[in-house]
């Protein structure tokens, strides 16, 4: 039987995940990430609520148009994060 090797840390221990992720803000960071959408979800969500078919169906519903801009941004945020891995972009 092998005797248990002083340099393996488990997961468990704090200082696992402290040398994964780097500084705390990183690691809040990183475990909201499975939140994020894949960016073709946002653009197509955009592209519909931009869209005359879109626009007729905000009205008729809602009784008014909506503004798209803020799924603009998420689609832009989105594209920052995937290609720039960019902590602010989340």
């Amino acid at each position: 039987m092998m005797a248990a090797s002083s340099d393996h840390v488990s997961p468990e221990d704090p200082t696992f995940t402290d040398a994964l992720y780097g500084s705390e803000r990183e690691k809040q960071l990183l475990e909201k990430t499975w939140m994020v959408k894949p960016c073709f979800v946002y653009e197509e969500d955009y592209r519909e609520c931009k869209r005359i078919r879109g626009r007729f169906q905000q009205y008729y519903v809602e009784g008014k148009m909506k503004d798209c801009s803020m799924l603009f941004h998420m689609q832009t945020n989105c594209k920052r994060w995937t290609k720039e891995s960019n902590f602010d972009a989340l």
